[in-house]
């Protein structure tokens, strides 16, 4: 099964080979990588070229931004499984093997992601933690951009072509949420699945287009919403004060049982966990856990 991995870049050939490092490591042999750069003036090129044979193709060229070069890569992309990395950011060694083998062992699964991590440099800082699972509605009606819901951590998703293909690709209408706007719209699509451990993680620092950018970002997480139907405002606006409800409820042991087996009845409220158990001959077997969102 091929992985496909767009790496979009511009002016970040030092970042660039974090990346690429990485991907030397991430135990899976059939992955094919594009580096798509929007004409960079500094030394990208040399640091592509000291990889090897690693970079499948490497395209230096003027372009519309980070999400047209990303759709740029994927028209290109041949896998199976596709995904997209920013320079800088980095796969956990083992981390597209992971993500193979649950696709493999699951054919009805189409979108999946790791815990979420967040480094400087090559040292992590932090792991996101799976008490609270988000659920599949809050990503479908746009509640992931901050706030109770968190943020979809972008690296470390990987999908099925056939998603991206029915989805459609980013829209480049957006300079900052574009994949906030895609991830909705796979919502519509199919379920994330998640694996309890990370599968990369991204890197902090100073040059953040996130961080340095936030209230660009978040003007157009409105753009986003403003094309969203009266229904559609309705249920979000529903879930927003839900969610919060239910993680502060989560924190009185009675309740929380009552709540998780009321939940359990509602489908649209369960969300689906891939983790590893260690068997008594001291293999590793893959489990398929399915939790209630918002309480473990």
């Amino acid at each position: 099964m091929r992985v496909s991995i767009v790496i979009p870049v511009y002016n970040c050939a030092k970042l660039l080979g974090i990346t690429l490092q990485s991907i030397r490591l991430c135990g899976h042999a059939d992955i094919e990588v594009l580096v798509i750069d929007g004409s960079s003036d500094d030394n990208t090129a040399e640091v592509v070229s000291s990889f090897g044979d690693l970079v499948t193709l490497f395209v230096s060229e003027p372009d519309g931004g980070q999400y047209d070069a990303i759709n740029k890569g994927m028209a290109r992309a041949t896998g199976e499984i596709l995904c997209w990395i920013n320079g800088g950011d980095f796969f956990m060694p083992g981390a597209v093997g992971n993500a193979v083998s649950v696709f493999e062992a699951c054919p009805a699964v189409a979108w999946i992601t790791g815990r979420p991590c967040v480094a400087e440099g090559l040292a992590l800082r932090r792991q996101g933690p799976h008490e609270v699972v988000v659920s599949n509605p809050e990503i479908r009606y746009g509640l992931c951009c901050g706030g109770a819901s968190g943020c979809l951590q972008q690296e470390g998703m990987f999908w099925r072509r056939s998603l991206w293909e029915r989805a459609g690709g980013l829209d480049l209408r957006y300079r900052l949420a574009g994949d906030y706007e895609l991830w909705i719209r796979f919502a519509r699509e199919t379920c994330l699945v998640r694996l309890d451990l990370p599968l990369a993680a991204f890197s902090h620092h100073k040059t953040n287009r996130s961080i340095v950018e936030r209230d660009s970002y978040e003007a157009e997480v409105e753009k986003v919403l403003a094309g969203f139907s009266e229904r559609e405002r309705r249920i979000r606006k529903l879930l927003f004060f839900i969610s919060p409800a239910m993680r502060l409820i989560r924190r009185i042991p009675v309740v929380k049982s009552v709540i998780r087996f009321s939940l359990r009845n509602a489908s649209s409220l369960r969300v689906v966990v891939v983790l590893w158990r260690k068997t008594k001959s001291g293999r590793f077997r893959m489990v398929i856990s399915r939790r209630v969102c918002w309480i473990r």
